[in-house]
């Protein structure tokens, strides 16, 4: 080796990257500028040989191979910043050209864009993280971010890459913990997963919490998109349905829909398209004003528990792609037909791909003993005194009301939220600071979730599924929950048997 090479080397920051734990890879791959020249580091362990190609040369520079393990480096005598493009030879002599992904400048106004995320107020996070198409220094890509602040390292893996960790590592640009990478040359509907590195050195793979697509099939990739690809293809969304919020107006007619009884019924040709025809058949005919299509049918979980799923951001994908739930939504709105959206801000499901144990250390929920789990079911707590998981909630909601164009909301499960010790025995919960039973945090979450759905249009009606005697759900004070609606469903079953009963019985 160059000895001039030899002694810009930093080998323990090289050893962090060989064995995938390296939070800062930045730091040493990608093209630095030194006393020397322009010093170019890759870390390619399925690469047999690597040459560069530069403007200022006519012929390809040969990178030297520093570390078997696939570190390879080289010093172009240049002492000015240099564009280059990888040659990357592998095994069996197949030559990838690419852009090398940490040879581009970072994004510089981090504190602007991440301080509303931090302090629970970002509602367009899904517009910052996940998997993005862009272009960034004129070349085309994809960027992506994930908040894994307890994570030693995190990667993008992909058939792009072989599904290797190694590769794609992640730069960590916030002391919060946020991880970006832009990938250029790849393009919207890449599958793709995050392979997060534990402290304890255990590497699991998970879907972007923040993926918009994900493939049909049980293992749930992610999907590159783009921003834009939910807008409305029509412009039209039922914004007025009928009596919501108007004064004089009708009563509220709400049908409760699971896609998967309507798919039962059509048979092997349901999808989006289909189910909307004969949905909207049936409501019209009905005089029902609203459809409510409920949990199961909005959210993916692998484990069949659907009310505790793992894609929030991903409308189910058996049906179709999130542009044709797009399409079936505007098709309600044709109609006339209003669409309300149960969900669930109580708790996330304990599926390994999701975001329970994301980064190793519960970042979406509570590490407060008491707090975190719900024993009477397979659930984590959401963490509601995090800013960043404020943010994740806000920001789904604000998805499906602007790129979805949703007229409501059922927050399923409320009281689940409202009490510290819903469904827990004596000494499976910690009372909040005043020595009670309330959820302080959740309280205040669902405060500002209802200000700010009614911030956004009036029109759009927020239901409170709740089971307990809590006072001012539905008041309009300042003080109280700030809900349109209060649902309960005990009444409702309840109601039900009893007038399954026999008249003379009742």
């Amino acid at each position: 080796m160059d000895n001039k090479l030899y002694k810009l080397m930093d080998w323990p920051a090289i050893e962090e990257i060989v064995y995938s734990e390296s939070s800062h890879p930045k730091r040493i791959l990608g093209g630095h500028r030194t006393k020397d020249g322009f010093l170019v580091q890759v870390f390619r362990p399925d690469a047999v040989q690597i040459s560069i190609s530069v403007s200022e040369r006519k012929k390809k520079i040969q990178m030297e191979k520093v570390d078997d393990a696939g570190f390879f480096a080289t010093l172009i005598p240049l002492r000015k910043n240099v564009k280059y493009v990888l040659n990357i030879e592998d095994k069996n002599g197949i030559v990838n050209v690419c852009s090398d992904p940490y040879s581009f400048d970072d994004y510089d106004e981090y504190d602007t864009v991440f301080n509303k995320f931090m302090d629970g107020t970002q509602d367009k996070a899904y517009q910052i993280f996940g998997g993005h198409e862009c272009s960034k220094d004129g070349i085309a890509g994809t960027l992506f971010r994930t908040w894994a602040p307890y994570a030693l390292r995190v990667s993008v893996v992909g058939d792009f890459n072989n599904w290797d960790g190694r590769i794609h590592q992640m730069e960590r640009i916030t002391e919060h913990g946020v991880y970006e990478l832009f990938i250029p040359g790849l393009k919207a509907g890449t599958e793709y997963m995050y392979e997060v590195k534990f402290h304890s050195r255990e590497t699991v793979l998970k879907a972007d919490p923040y993926a918009m697509e994900a493939t049909r099939y049980a293992d749930a990739h992610s999907v590159v998109t783009t921003v834009s690809s939910k807008a409305s293809q029509n412009g039209k969304t039922k914004r007025t349905a009928p009596g919501v919020n108007n004064a004089g107006a009708t009563a509220l007619s709400i049908l409760e829909v699971r896609l998967k009884d309507v798919a039962d019924i059509i048979g092997s040709e349901a999808d989006y398209k289909t189910m909307a025809d004969k949905l909207i058949e049936y409501v019209k005919a009905t005089e029902y004003t609203h459809i409510q299509l409920m949990s199961d049918d909005s959210v993916f979980s692998k484990k069949g528990y659907s009310y505790a799923a793992s894609g929030y951001y991903v409308p189910v994908t058996k049906y179709g792609s999130a542009h044709d739930f797009k399409e079936f939504i505007d098709k309600m709105h044709e109609a006339d037909i209003g669409v309300i959206l149960e969900w669930n801000g109580a708790y996330f499901g304990s599926d390994m791909h999701g975001i329970v144990n994301f980064d190793g250390g519960s970042c979406y929920g509570y590490l407060k003993p008491g707090l975190d789990k719900k024993p009477y079911r397979d659930v984590t707590t959401f963490a509601y005194d995090k800013g960043e998981v404020r943010s994740f909630l806000l920001s789904n909601l604000s998805m499906w009301i602007d790129e979805y164009h949703i007229d409501g909301i059922r927050l399923t499960d409320t009281a689940t939220m409202l009490y510290l010790d819903y469904g827990k025995r004596p000494g499976e919960w910690t009372p909040n600071m005043y020595g009670g039973n309330e959820n302080l945090d959740a309280i205040e979450f669902i405060k500002q979730m209802n200000a700010y759905i009614h911030s956004k249009n009036r029109n759009i009606i927020s239901i409170a599924d709740e089971t307990s005697r809590w006072p001012g759900v539905t008041d309009t004070d300042n003080e109280t929950l700030g809900f349109d609606y209060k649902l309960n469903d005990g009444l409702a079953e309840e109601f039900r048997e009893f007038i399954k009963q026999d008249p003379l019985f009742r």
